[in-house]
Parts: structure tokens; C-alpha cells; sequence
């Protein structure tokens, strides 16, 4: 294999890739990921697109993009895998390490094929991400860090951990939060594997922390609040798109290869209307993912420390997630009872299902994330001066292209949303708004940019009419 660090981009993809082609559905078992194998990918360069060239990188956003891309379309359970060691931990270290913590994980990170993971949610801990019971003391020797961890991917492989602690003095009340980089063999322990219902390429499960660091272990970014802690993670959200877009792409192959060659009585089952409506919807889900993971490539940059915006990063999380499921949804469906199982020769429906079904829910709920969307609307200076909520949507940026298409269904906009259950349907409906309008300038077909966009809006018309039975149910719901 060529020294991927100094090969052309084209020459270092094609390289990396034909490692990539090893994970592909058809012949990967689902299991976790052996240690040899994941050397075979840093080998290749998997981590070099995130580390500076100062530190031996290749410093590319573009190319991370692509290979999330192209592990998506392989393999979605290694798209999420690559993840969090190349989108989150290194990311992180590289904006906000010291130099002299740079370059030692970076060292244990290139020549021993060590991992990075992210350990931030508490098993003994309410709902929240910031709502912990993890916390850090000052030491003679640093800092000692106690508690535990869970649902953290690698969770008992990974070598390196970035671990969200609160300060012990202050107690666990309130959401400041600091971060460390750790050693497995400082102090990190699993006590507790899981058996997940997909994504079974990573290993997760429950972790005990008791481990003291040295001070330029911890990181440059002090007393962060929930949001400084979402804008971490925005990296990681922004290859979702390009997952998304290689994985349905996939599958919507897969999906025509199947429908053509099944017969039925009256020919192929590609012949019927309905199914290619199913192909249709694959199609337009595909499509809008992949204009999303134009904005990602041209408007976003992975070594930007923080997010320029969080509407449009979080709003392509959640959208790319619900689509990735809906068209998996569409391709077992498609596949009929031999898409109900594992290890089929025909399809992976199944496997593409189970592994797409987690996205919506791992690195960030999607509920939560559509919650926030109408916040920032109201936030931002569209919302000035404005009396209504359709108003403020009429001046802000990412939604104001998209809303004549809306028509007559316009005015149920106009109330400002309040309380979680109209955050978190106003939200769903802002994401599309956003697709929507990124769509009416895309570089797709003229068929193929109305089909996706008469998804978007269909699932808009839903979303309104939907609402007034949804807080119907609500109110009944027993107490």
C-alpha cells in the first residue's frame, strides 16, 4: 500500500476505498469490528483528513465527507463508526488539546491504530447530556475523574477516551460541563457489554470511570454550557448527510436490482405501479439527503471549532436520520419475507433496517434536536419586531424560499410555538422547510428535484394536519 499522506485526493480515496469494499454488507459479518481490520483502515488514512498537516494530516474536509460517503454506501454501521474517532475525538483534540496532548495521542493514533471514543452519557443520570454524575476533582497529580459511563461506542475497545466531567466542588446540579482526554488503562473500565438491535460493528455497553489525568489533559474549552456541548458534536452530525446519501443511494439500487429481476404473474414486480411509488420514495429520500450533503461540503468546514449556525447542522441530523429509516423501511418492504431476514443472498434489508433504525435515536434524540429548531428562529434577528411565527419564518434565512409552496396551508404557521409537543412538530416542519429550499436550487434534474420536493411538501401537509390530533392524544394521555 502507497504512503497515504502525500497521494493526490482522487489516488488516496480510490486507495482508502478499496479497504472500504471489505465492510460491505453482502459478505461483512455483523459483528464487532476487529482490531486487524480497523488497522488496515488507519493504515490506509482513515484518520488524515481531520489532522492538520502540521501533525502529518492531510487537513481535508472534502475527503472526509467523501469517505463517509462511501462507508455509508458499504456499510452504514461502519459510517457511524468512523464517526465519532474521526468527526468527534480527534476533531476535538486537534481544536482544543495542548500541543504536547496532540501529539501523543496522535502518534498512538496513526502508528498503533489506537481509537478514540466519547463518553458522555450516564447510565444513573436523568435524561439530558448534561445532566450528569460524572465528576472531576483537582489532584496533586491532575485531575481524578470518577463515575460512569454507558450507550459510549467502543465501549470496551477503544484506547482513548474524551470524557464529559462536572466539577465536584459545584456538585451535579446545573450544565457546565469540561472535558478530558483519558487512557483506557488510566482507569476506564466496562463492567457491561450490550447486544444491539443493529450497528453491531461497534461495541457498546456500560463503563466505570476512576482515573487521574495529567492537567494538560484537559481540554480549552472550561465551564461549557448544553449548547457549547452540541456544537462539539455538530462535526459528527454534518456526515450524517453523506452517510445518508451513500446508504440510500445503495439501497435504491438494491432495491431496483431486486423489483427487476423478481417475477410475478404478470411479468417483474418492478411492473407494478406501487412498487415503483416505493422506488420513487427511495429515490426522493436519497435526493434530499444529497442536497443536504451539498451544504454540508460547501457551507460547512470540519475544522471550523464551532458551527457558523446550529439551525441548518441540527435540521440535517434529524432529516437525514428519518430518511435513512423511512427508506430502509421501503427496501425490506420491497424485498418481501426474504427481506425479513438476516443473511439473505438476494438483499440486507434486514441488516440496512436495524442499522438504520438507531440513527434518529444515537448522538443526539431527534425529538430534542426538532425541538430546538423553532427556538432559534425566535432567537434570531428575523424574529424582531415580528408579530407572528409565520412572519418571523417569512424573514429567516433558511425557510423564507421554501414557504410559498405552503399555499392556502400557510396561515397555521402563524401561531408561536410554546411547550415541547408544538417545539417538536414545528420543528419537523422547519427541517423540511429548510430541504425544501435547498432543493429548489439544486443541481439535480428537473424530475428528480420535483419528486424529492413533492416528498418534502407531502410530508409538511402531514405535519400540520396531524397536529390537532396529536395534541388531542396528548391530553388524554393518563396522568
Amino acid at each position: 500500500m502507497t504512503s497515504p499522506v502525500n497521494l493526490t485526493s482522487a489516488d488516496f480515496l480510490a486507495q482508502l476505498e478499496t479497504v472500504i469494499r471489505q465492510f460491505d454488507y453482502y459478505h461483512y459479518p455483523n459483528e464487532n469490528m476487529p482490531r486487524h481490520h480497523w488497522k488496515q483502515l488507519v493504515d490506509a488514512g482513515v484518520y488524515l483528513p481531520v489532522i492538520p498537516r502540521a501533525l502529518g494530516g492531510r487537513e481535508s474536509h472534502l475527503e472526509l465527507c467523501e469517505i463517509s460517503r462511501l462507508a455509508g454506501y458499504h456499510n452504514l454501521a461502519l459510517g457511524l463508526f468512523l464517526m465519532t474517532p474521526l468527526s468527534i475525538f480527534t476533531r476535538t483534540l486537534v481544536h482544543f488539546g495542548s500541543p504536547e496532548l496532540q501529539q501523543e495521542v496522535i502518534h498512538h493514533l496513526l502508528t498503533q491504530a489506537h481509537i478514540g471514543g466519547f463518553a458522555v452519557i450516564d447510565p444513573d443520570a436523568p435524561s439530558g447530556a448534561t445532566t450528569m454524575h460524572t465528576l472531576w476533582e483537582k489532584t496533586s497529580e491532575g485531575y481524578h475523574i470518577h463515575g460512569r459511563k454507558h450507550w459510549q461506542g467502543y465501549s470496551h475497545t477503544a484506547d482513548w477516551w474524551l470524557i464529559v466531567a462536572k466539577d465536584q466542588a459545584n456538585g451535579t446540579a446545573g450544565d457546565k460541563v469540561d472535558f478530558f482526554i483519558c487512557k483506557r488503562s488510566d482507569g476506564f473500565n466496562t463492567t457491561e457489554t450490550f447486544y444491539p438491535m443493529g450497528m453491531r460493528l461497534i461495541d457498546f455497553g456500560i463503563n466505570e470511570v476512576s482515573a487521574v489525568v495529567p492537567e494538560h489533559n484537559k481540554l480549552a474549552i472550561a465551564n461549557s454550557s448544553f449548547t457549547e456541548l452540541l456544537g462539539l458534536i455538530t462535526g459528527g452530525w454534518g456526515q450524517w448527510s453523506a452517510m445518508a446519501t451513500g446508504f440510500l443511494t445503495r439501497i435504491y439500487e438494491e432495491a431496483n436490482r431486486f423489483t427487476s429481476n423478481r417475477l410475478t404473474r404478470a411479468g417483474h414486480l418492478k411492473d407494478l405501479g406501487f412498487v415503483r411509488y416505493k422506488l420513487g420514495l427511495i429515490g426522493a429520500y436519497r435526493d434530499a439527503c444529497s442536497e443536504l450533503f451539498t451544504y454540508v461540503k460547501e457551507q460547512t468546514d470540519i475544522q471550523d471549532k464551532y458551527p457558523r449556525e446550529m439551525f441548518p447542522i441540527q435540521a440535517i441530523k434529524a432529516v437525514t436520520s428519518d430518511y435513512m429509516y423511512l427508506g430502509a423501511n421501503e427496501y425490506l418492504e420491497l424485498c418481501g419475507a426474504e427481506g425479513y431476514r438476516y443473511s439473505a443472498a438476494s438483499n440486507f434489508a434486514a441488516q440496512a433496517m436495524s442499522d438504520a433504525r438507531g440513527f434518529s435515536i444515537l448522538g443526539g434524540a431527534n425529538d430534542l434536536l426538532y425541538s430546538q429548531l423553532p427556538q432559534y428562529c425566535l432567537q434570531s434577528p428575523a424574529a424582531e419586531g415580528k408579530g407572528d411565527f409565520l412572519e418571523i419564518l417569512e424573514n429567516y434565512a433558511h425557510t423564507r424560499e421554501a414557504l410559498h409552496h405552503l399555499g392556502s396551508n400557510r396561515h397555521l404557521l402563524k401561531q408561536i410555538p410554546s411547550g415541547n409537543l408544538q417545539l417538536v412538530f414545528y420543528g419537523k416542519i422547519l427541517a423540511r422547510l429548510f430541504t425544501l429550499q435547498l432543493l429548489e436550487g439544486s443541481n439535480l434534474t428537473p424530475a428528480l428535484s420535483e419528486a424529492a420536493q413533492a416528498c418534502c411538501l407531502a410530508e409538511i401537509i402531514q405535519l400540520l394536519g396531524s397536529f390537532t390530533l396529536a395534541e388531542k392524544i396528548a391530553d388524554k394521555s393518563p396522568s
